[in-house]
């Protein structure tokens, strides 16, 4: 009993939840698709963050102590994870 629990227990199983299926002449289409969709992403948070570094010292320059630019650039931030996290996520629920 006590063998038969600890086996199972060191057992690796992979669980998948569907077999992924390519459609006939649209999946080639979609990888293009995406691999376009997270570099325009990613592009306009790199866009983001020298925007909002060019208001951080727009403020720095003219003592406005608005915080504009820290918004800006933490959101660029998060957003770069968020796509970073997404396309992990979907990486390996394709098996790719």
């Amino acid at each position: 009993m006590l063998q038969s629990t600890l086996a199972s227990a060191t057992a690796t199983t992979t669980y998948v939840a569907f077999n992924p299926v390519p459609i006939p002449g649209l999946s080639d289409r979609l990888n293009t698709f995406g691999g376009w969709a997270t570099f325009l992403a990613y592009f306009a948070c790199a866009v983001a963050i020298v925007v909002g570094g060019g208001f951080i010292a727009w403020d720095k320059i003219t003592d406005r102590g608005d915080s504009k630019g820290v918004k800006i650039a933490i959101g660029a931030i998060v957003g770069t994870m968020v796509i970073a996290t997404g396309a992990t996520i979907l990486q390996a629920a394709g098996g790719q």
